[in-house]
């Protein structure tokens, strides 16, 4: 706010009357306003000092949103909790008379399969049927390729037998692995996967371990 200061400044004038009387004083006051130089506003921020600024906010952006490196097409939730629309997998079957329950489950297209278990040494295998024949992850000490990838261990290995989630495994009356939907996330216990067209995101919600699993590549994070 602009103040004024204002100044008195008094003058005295002297005037004379006539030639024979006393001469007649006059004071005559001036007054005079003085203006108080304003405030300055700030001044704005250089071009090139608001682009940085943009920019650091987008890097800050980027990073919150997170991602799996090599793998853009990942669930966005990889490696974080449960997520809140995650349903249990449906088929648990147990070996004999063990009570580890083994979740099972194979994705519409029939190329990838998983399964799982909570016991003392925990489980959580998805295999990749293409990867039998493209060979992607080269052949094992036994001679076969490596097609079955290890979600917790982070690696790929041999599996010369066939998976829980294969019916051969099970008596001929014996429920199928349940097929999940593209567009569905399962989990059993913090073992979460989110299976789309483009392919499965499988995790450990507690570890934060997991892979990125599609017809022609893997990505584990």
């Amino acid at each position: 706010m602009n103040r004024n200061a204002v100044a008195a400044l008094a003058a005295t004038t002297f005037l004379v009357v006539g030639c024979s009387g006393a001469p007649e004083v006059q004071h005559v006051t001036v007054t005079e306003t003085v203006e108080a130089p304003e405030a300055k506003a700030p001044e704005p921020e250089e071009p090139a000092q608001q682009a940085d600024a943009a920019a650091a906010g987008e890097t800050e952006h980027v990073e919150k949103q997170g991602g799996i490196p090599g793998a853009p097409l990942a669930y966005p939730g990889a490696g974080g909790p449960v997520p809140d629309n995650a349903r249990p997998i449906r088929t648990l079957k147990s070996i004999g008379d063990s009570p580890v329950q083994n979740a099972l489950f194979v994705t519409p297209s029939g190329n990838i399969g998983c399964m799982m278990n909570l016991a003392d040494k925990p489980m959580f295998d998805c295999g990749v049927k293409s990867f039998m024949e493209s060979e992607q992850f080269g052949i094992g000490e036994l001679g076969t390729p490596r097609w079955m990838m290890e979600i917790l261990g982070g690696y790929p290995r041999e599996q010369t037998e066939p998976p829980l989630y294969d019916d051969s495994v099970w008596p001929p009356d014996s429920e199928s692995a349940e097929v999940v939907q593209y567009g569905e996330v399962v989990n059993h216990g913090p073992y979460v996967c989110a299976v789309e067209e483009t392919g499965v995101t499988c995790w450990d919600s507690e570890s934060g371990k997991g892979a990125w699993l599609e017809r022609g590549e893997v990505v584990f994070f």
